[in-house]
């Protein structure tokens, strides 16, 4: 009789739980599509993405566009009082949210192209930030926490394999973002350029091919040069002077 009594509990509790998760995530959706408040946002897209492994898939797309709007409606904005600091902030964890939705979707077709440009062009805003290493509070990530995850979601750990031309092309930014920065974000950054390197060594050795023509092509990725590491060899901290070196090192042979 105990054992009958546990187990009517426990399937009553996964009920409770079930009709829980669905009232926080419908009230986080009509949070999203009703409010522009930056901080209640920036809070809503916090919990969207702790719990995104926990999103029934018809929620999913519905997500996706709501934070599409999000981002193009900051863009039609004329004049805000907020600091810009703040609203990369902002931007970095609407794409971190979407990358963590799409992380929990396994194989699937939708098209993140939209999000991925959005953080390639955002890149070498982000490298004269003098806040990358920032933390706004102990449950916040830094900025630059939030560049690595959205890098690995991009390129380590996406549902399908990258094509060659987004490797290529990721590797090419990181290694120009890294010129602007101080040591410390510039290490990280190049730690990327190095951990891309390893994993898709065949893939960045369009970076030394010196047949490609024009410079950065987005279709083939030919032409991209990593002419970076010759200013990197000459870096005014010797930990990045070695890192560049190594990379050299590894381009050659």
């Amino acid at each position: 009789m105990a054992e009958a009594d546990a187990q009517v509990s426990a399937e009553e509790r996964e009920r409770v739980q079930s009709e829980t998760l669905k009232m926080v995530f419908s009230l986080y959706f009509r949070v999203l599509k009703e409010t522009r408040e930056d901080a209640m946002l920036s809070v809503i897209l916090d919990g969207i993405a702790k719990f995104a492994r926990l999103i029934n898939a018809e929620f999913f797309g519905d997500l996706l566009e709501v934070l599409r709007e999000i981002l193009e409606g900051w863009d039609e904005e004329e004049a805000t009082s907020k600091p810009r600091s703040n609203r990369l902030r902002d931007e970095l964890v609407c794409l971190n949210t979407a990358f963590t939705l799409l992380a929990n979707q396994g194989e699937t077709k939708i098209d993140l192209s939209f999000f991925i440009n959005r953080f390639y062009d955002l890149l070498l805003e982000l490298s004269l930030s003098p806040f990358l290493m920032d933390k706004p509070s102990a449950e916040e990530r830094s900025l630059m926490e939030l560049i690595v995850r959205i890098v690995d979601a991009i390129l380590f750990s996406p549902p399908t394999a990258p094509p060659p031309a987004r490797i290529l092309l990721f590797y090419k930014r990181l290694l120009t973002c890294s010129l602007n920065m101080e040591e410390k974000e510039a290490g990280t950054f190049i730690k990327l350029v190095q951990r891309i390197g390893r994993r898709f060594e065949k893939k960045v050795d369009a970076m030394w091919d010196t047949e490609g023509a024009g410079l950065g092509d987005s279709q083939t990725g030919r032409g991209v040069r990593g002419w970076e590491l010759a200013f990197l060899g000459k870096y005014y901290n010797s930990n990045i002077r070695q890192m560049s070196a190594t990379i050299w090192k590894a381009a050659k042979a």
